[in-house]
């Protein structure tokens, strides 16, 4: 449970807004309840600030208590690129604090604990880029493409397919297709490898409106998988 919640606070951040938004979700794990999540995103004029908390609930809150929370700064107007993010893992009596700042024009990003890593130009994480796949020009005129990430760790390439309108509980939605590959083996975290199965495939549908905000998702782990509901 405490390495889902951290990728959950990364999927769940499908958003684009302008202003203030609140949203909140329930997570299933194989049909049980494990999670409730928070998304706020605020619209601090030079940058756009996302805060993503998440508790377990229900038998996983028995089991393992876990409260996580990850703000990520991102730049408005140089296509969505992060500046830095801060994260808080608490778990049980133990809290973890963890700071990366992106240095784009050296293409360095600085882990406060694990240290630098070299980088892809035009490097995001997550939630950056999901505001850049999010954006009405990302799939004109091509409807699979690709982006570089910095996730668990480790320099990656995230692929993302367009895959139509769909309707989820009288919402209209874009369905999404993402898949992630690692471009190196040495990342210090081993994360990635345990609890995602290479090359698989995790839908999104995120409404078809601006905002646009995501409705529900299904990622694919190695044992199960994640259902993400929006509350009503």
């Amino acid at each position: 449970m405490k390495a889902i919640l951290p990728l959950l606070l990364l999927i769940l951040s499908k958003i684009v807004s302008s202003q203030v938004v609140d949203l909140n979700y329930t997570v299933d794990f194989t049909f049980i309840k494990c999670a409730d999540v928070n998304i706020k995103v605020f619209d601090n004029k030079d940058n756009i600030k996302i805060t993503a908390t998440a508790k377990s609930s229900g038998l996983a809150d028995f089991f393992v208590s876990i409260d996580e929370k990850y703000d990520c700064y991102i730049d408005t107007y140089n296509h969505y690129l992060p500046i830095k993010i801060e994260k808080v893992s608490k778990s049980g009596d133990s809290l973890a604090r963890i700071n990366l700042n992106f240095d784009h024009k050296n293409n360095i990003i600085t882990n406060s604990i694990l240290g630098d890593y070299k980088t892809l130009p035009n490097t995001y994480d997550f939630i950056s880029g999901f505001l850049l796949i999010a954006d009405s020009v990302f799939f004109k005129g091509n409807d699979e493409k690709q982006i570089n990430i910095f996730f668990d760790n480790s320099p990656c390439i995230l692929h993302a397919k367009y895959c139509g309108i769909k309707t989820i509980e009288k919402i209209t939605c874009k369905k999404i297709e993402l898949r992630i590959t690692k471009l190196s083996k040495d990342n210090k975290s081993k994360k990635f490898i345990s609890l995602i199965p290479p090359n698989s495939t995790h839908c999104i549908w995120v409404s078809n409106t601006y905002p646009s905000y995501l409705v529900s998702a299904k990622i694919n782990l190695v044992a199960g998988s994640l259902k993400v509901e929006l509350k009503r």
